[in-house]
């Protein structure tokens, strides 16, 4: 019994070059359970977004376990790194409120502009020409996208409960603070950064369970007949996407968004997070780095057919790397944990509505740290970005901020006189953005 499983035990090492990287198989297994307990508040916090949309919440929960469970381990398996995937905070926003909730397309539809982004993704990773797409957004909108995105999630966060509220303008006004959510949605918030700021790695996901609890005698926690359940169906919402309708040239904007966030998005995680586990080579690459932008993408493409939006790699992976983890069997066994909670999702869903805002404004304003990469010498740089930024946070349109951006860009650079340092792909994109804005005016 002993020999099978010290045989056992030598062959996770041997395929997981667990030893050889300088770990162990308990240090590995810590590392896991720690990038979940970072990344636990999405079975909560993404079904109530996308359940903006009209999609059925208690579903969508069972998707975003099991598209984290299923991606997070092949990634484990396939490319051997210590990265979690699951669907992107950011474009579940885009695709519930920016596309769905205002109108613009059906959830189907919004489904299929997602598939697309994400077939675009693998064929890219594939044919070996991401370089070249990194060429189509200019330097400073890369650096700040991340930024432009979080300044949209903690919007829907604020507009969750009503702080802040569109106005018939479009535009974004002072909302009713006196309803009953934003008492509990203060006090969570508080709590957020109160756990945080003392560097608690469960920070998030302890203060949403207290908030979840205090908001239960104030009435906004709804407590379920059941703790413990079967998952529920993902029928509701799997295979529904609509790809025809979504091929409208119409929709070209938020495709953009959709593809250049996840992609970008994932780069960034991968070369960081990878720098910190110190697995680049010496010119600052990551080996092999087609397979973790192939399970990325294939995961958007499968994450779409069972329901749900971008699937993408999770900066939350730092948690688990700066526990020890080194290997693919970090991301193996934190994907156990997600399948494990398949059936608790009871409790998940019993986080209220200003709870999950909380949550969703303190990400936000997380991701905002790419700000201080920007060249602030650089009007050509810095310039676009700003005009991104205030695009989206006043129009709360992730497709009209990035869509403003990537034109003041070219106009900024040909008043410099700097037209061919413009890639021409930026020039056949703006045909496209241009028809975009006018059509919203």
């Amino acid at each position: 019994m002993d020999g099978t499983a010290m045989n056992l035990t030598d062959k996770i090492d041997r395929f997981f070059k667990i030893s050889e990287r300088g770990s162990s198989i308990k240090t590995e297994i810590l590392a896991g359970a720690t990038t979940f307990m970072t990344m636990v508040f999405l079975v909560a916090v993404h079904p109530a977004i996308m359940a903006g949309a009209g999609m059925d919440k208690g579903a969508m929960a069972t998707v975003t376990l099991l598209t984290a469970a299923i991606f997070t381990a092949l990634c484990g398996l396939y490319c051997n790194i210590p990265f979690a995937l699951a669907t992107a905070m950011g474009t579940n926003g885009l695709f519930a409120f920016s596309i769905v909730a205002s109108g613009a397309a059906t959830w189907q539809t919004a489904l299929g502009i997602n598939f697309i982004s994400g077939m675009i993704f693998v064929l890219i990773t594939v044919c070996g020409i991401r370089e070249k797409i990194i060429l189509i957004v200019p330097k400073g909108l890369k650096i700040t996208l991340g930024a432009v995105v979080g300044i949209f999630i903690a919007a829907t966060g604020l507009c969750n409960v009503k702080l802040v509220a569109l106005s018939g303008s479009g535009f974004l006004a002072l909302g009713d603070v006196m309803n009953g959510e934003v008492g509990l949605f203060t006090i969570t918030l508080v709590l957020i950064l109160v756990f945080t700021v003392r560097g608690w790695k469960a920070g998030i996901i302890i203060a949403m369970a207290a908030g979840t609890i205090i908001g239960i005698p104030m009435g906004l926690t709804g407590v379920p007949e059941y703790l413990v359940s079967m998952p529920p169906s993902i029928m509701p919402i799997a295979f529904k996407l609509d790809i025809r309708s979504a091929l409208s040239i119409a929709y070209i904007p938020f495709l953009l968004v959709f593809f250049v966030n996840d992609f970008f998005s994932t780069l960034g995680t991968l070369l960081g997070c990878a720098g910190k586990a110190e697995l680049l080579d010496e010119d600052g690459n990551l080996p092999d780095m087609k397979k973790p932008f192939l399970v990325d993408a294939v995961g958007t493409v499968a994450g779409t057919v069972m329901g749900t939006s971008t699937v993408t790699t999770y900066v939350q992976s730092a948690a688990g790397i700066e526990a020890g983890g080194r290997t693919g069997l970090t991301s193996v066994s934190c994907a156990a944990f997600f399948l494990l909670s398949l059936f608790f999702t009871p409790i998940a869903l019993m986080v209220p509505n200003a709870v999950n805002s909380a949550a969703l404004v303190v990400i936000g304003v997380s991701m905002l740290t790419g700000m201080k990469d920007l060249d602030y010498t650089s009007a050509v740089e810095y310039l676009p970005a700003f005009i991104a930024i205030v695009g989206t946070a006043y129009t709360y349109n992730l497709a009209t901020g990035l869509s403003l951006g990537i034109i003041a860009h070219i106009i900024v650079m040909v008043s410099a006189g700097r037209i061919r340092q413009v890639h021409w792909t930026s020039y056949v994109l703006a045909v496209p953005l241009a028809y975009y804005l006018v059509r919203l005016a």
